[in-house]
């Protein structure tokens, strides 16, 4: 009967631990309306000559380019 009572005690202290942890986990809300990137080479300083300067794009087909 004992080991009954704190099996019963131990599985009710762990149920409300695990509901608490969850409780306190924020949940995640997403931003409304167009979010826009632009992901560029790490060389600020645009050179027209500079083959490292690019930026990612959407081609026309809607294929994002990520090369210069």
């Amino acid at each position: 009967m004992k080991n009954l009572l704190l099996g019963i005690i131990a599985i009710n202290l762990t149920i409300i631990s695990i509901n608490m942890t969850l409780k306190s986990i924020e949940p995640a809300h997403a931003q409304s309306g167009l979010q826009k990137v632009v992901i560029c080479s790490p060389n600020n300083l645009y050179i027209p000559e500079d083959s490292y300067h690019w930026c990612a794009d959407v081609t026309n087909k809607g294929v994002l380019r990520t090369t210069g």
